[in-house]
């Protein structure tokens, strides 16, 4: 009888699944860790669950077969985790997605869609925001992306050279919502307890938000330990009017809360997609104008080939020398719906440009109609510079041309020993690019550690290579901000003054 007693009291847990509908009406399957013994204390609802895509195929539609598979996931990610949180650590796993950023804009409208309406009984209403790391404290969205099924192994490989999952951290606003507030720029800030009149001289201040990073996960052990640290890190002892709004909803769904709380964002406006094709205001579009107008024609060469494209080039009288930023840009907004043609955009996004820089300096951009979509507009920017491979990107800098690496550019280079990145492209996004936040910086193709590193073992073992960010977005500030990174100007870290 003792021992009947003693298993009756012994923690057993197992991932229970249940499963609901999308804001797509697409089957998606919460999993949460439970004590399944016939003693155990009522289990508390999760106040936070990890958010899990997938870019293989994954069969949501039979609960008989989809058990073990998400089983399998759950214990994958939960495999270095010695410990849970006081949250009971539980994941939301959708359908999967056809690229990384399909599965980021999923999630926004999974964000905006759960503000309204709770997938059902005993499930949260909101998806919590997270500080992404030690570095990073600014409350943002979060996902990972599985690549393969190497979850599926018996034995769970502790290092995956290209099969690991994707950790992404984004801005969860869509684009019309899109702030790049001073929290957003600074290292290490948070917005709960954000005081700009403590902030240190030496503080570095961005030209830039991060918008969006795709970080590819090679030392899976080390990544899923650092689960239950994110979860930790993301909670907060306050009690705000979003939480006990949580809790009520909590309560009356029948369970406890317990721990930390988190941020749901429930009281911010984060956007809607389907507002993107409203009316411009009058005064937007008369700034435009204005702007496209002032840009001196005998300054410059302005063509619109047949492919639809605008190039405006600088008149500089020495035709030898070479200009000094060259640049592509791609316009992702529905301009067209708007009313509004792609040469006045490139004409004042290049007056703005201009304005901003020394006198003299030359430019030669190229203007393109984008894509909504990152992959869509990454696509055509890698067939067009495969069908004209002597492009170069870039500013004239320190007697090479060179584009953008870091947010932060020192007057000092120094070695970083990652590779540099080999695509750099310009997007705006905003239809009022000219006063908001809409010019973004796309870099891909690099941040791999250098072979001179992997043999001084500055990043560890020899022979296996770090994380590295696959994807790198930057949402500039502003126009002048925008120019000074085009133009490879170095950070002013004291700017915020």
């Amino acid at each position: 009888m003792a021992r009947i007693k003693a298993w009756r009291q012994t923690p057993c847990t197992r991932w229970v699944a249940q499963h609901y509908q999308d804001h797509a009406q697409q089957p998606a399957i919460f999993m949460t860790l439970k004590e399944t013994n016939p003693e155990a204390l009522p289990v508390h609802l999760p106040q936070i669950a990890i958010q899990v895509y997938s870019t293989v195929p994954l069969s949501l539609d039979s609960e008989d077969d989809s058990e073990d598979v998400y089983t399998s996931i759950c214990r994958y990610l939960s495999s270095q985790i010695s410990s849970y949180p006081s949250e009971t650590l539980s994941y939301e796993i959708y359908a999967p997605q056809p690229n990384v950023f399909a599965c980021v804009e999923h999630q926004r409208r999974e964000i905006l869609h759960r503000k309204n309406s709770i997938p059902g009984e005993y499930f949260f209403p909101g998806i919590a925001k997270v500080a992404p790391n030690n570095k990073n404290w600014l409350l943002q969205g979060f996902l990972l992306v599985m690549t393969s099924y190497s979850f599926r192994d018996t034995f769970i490989p502790r290092y995956e050279a290209e099969s690991g999952p994707l950790w992404v951290n984004c801005n969860r606003s869509f684009p019309l919502r899109a702030k790049v507030d001073l929290a957003s720029r600074i290292e290490s800030a948070t917005t709960r307890e954000f005081n700009p009149s403590i902030i240190s001289v030496d503080c570095q201040v961005q030209s830039e938000r991060e918008e969006l990073i795709v970080r590819k996960c090679r030392h899976v052990d080390n990544n899923c330990r650092e689960l239950s640290s994110l979860v930790i890190r993301s909670g907060s002892d306050d009690v705000d009017d979003n939480c006990r709004e949580l809790s009520s909803l909590v309560i009356q769904s029948g369970s406890d809360v317990a721990g930390h709380q988190f941020d749901y964002g429930l009281n911010e406006d984060e956007g809607d997609p389907s507002l993107s094709n409203q009316p411009l205001a009058p005064e937007m579009i008369e700034l435009l104008q204005i702007q496209a107008d002032s840009l001196d024609h005998n300054q410059f060469d302005i063509s619109a080939p047949s492919d639809g494209a605008v190039a405006i080039k600088s008149n500089h009288i020495a035709t030898t020398a070479e200009l000094d930023l060259q640049y592509i840009i791609y316009i992702a907004f529905p301009y067209k719906q708007l009313g509004l043609e792609l040469m006045p955009i490139a004409k004042a996004f290049t007056t703005a440009i201009i304005d901003s820089l020394a006198r003299g300096k030359t430019v030669n951009f190229e203007f393109f109609s984008g894509d909504q979509s990152l992959a869509a507009t990454l696509a055509s920017h890698r067939d067009l510079i495969n069908s004209r491979p002597e492009i170069a990107i870039g500013a004239l800098h320190r007697g090479s041309r060179s584009f953008p690496q870091k947010r932060h550019e020192p007057e000092i280079e120094i070695p970083s020993g990652r590779e540099p990145y080999r695509t750099f492209f310009v997007i705006l996004d905003l239809p009022d690019f000219l006063t908001g936040p809409g010019v973004l910086f796309f870099l891909t193709d690099g941040n791999e550690i250098t072979d001179e590193a992997m043999q001084s073992r500055i990043f560890g073992s020899i022979d296996q290579r770090g994380d590295y960010a696959v994807y790198q977005v930057w949402r500039s500030a502003g126009m002048s901000e925008a120019a000074g990174r085009l133009a490879m100007m170095p950070t002013n870290l004291t700017s915020w003054g």
